[in-house]
């Protein structure tokens, strides 16, 4: 069920492990993962904060659904968040909800190969 990745683009990988859930950001959708389902929604909307002084983006609003499914999540550049997922500390932190359910965790971010 999960959008393809493109090669060279940039992801962010999301999540924690209690509850367990995982989001892949990708540039057009967002693949989530939990322990009774996996899904892939086009994102509907996307709105960005730039500091002042570089490009990098210090917060990221993500909403995407499709049916039934909804999933929105706002990623804020933080470098100390450390990440079950990745055991290391990674640059975001998210804040979210996938169907309704509260969640949040820390993202990292790599380019496909």
């Amino acid at each position: 069920p999960s959008m393809l990745k493109e090669s060279g683009s940039w992801i962010l990988e999301c999540g924690n492990v209690t509850p367990y859930w995982k989001a892949e950001v990708l540039p057009k959708s967002v693949n989530i993962y939990r322990p009774d389902y996996e899904i892939g929604l086009p994102i509907i909307h996307k709105h960005q904060e730039h500091g002042k002084w570089n490009n990098l983006a210090t917060e990221t609003l993500v909403i995407a659904e499709h049916g039934n499914n909804r999933a929105s999540l706002k990623m804020r550049y933080s470098p100390k968040c450390y990440s079950p997922l990745a055991k290391r500390n990674v640059s975001f932190r998210v804040k979210g909800e996938l169907n309704g359910e509260e969640v949040d965790g820390c993202c990292r971010s790599y380019q496909v190969h």
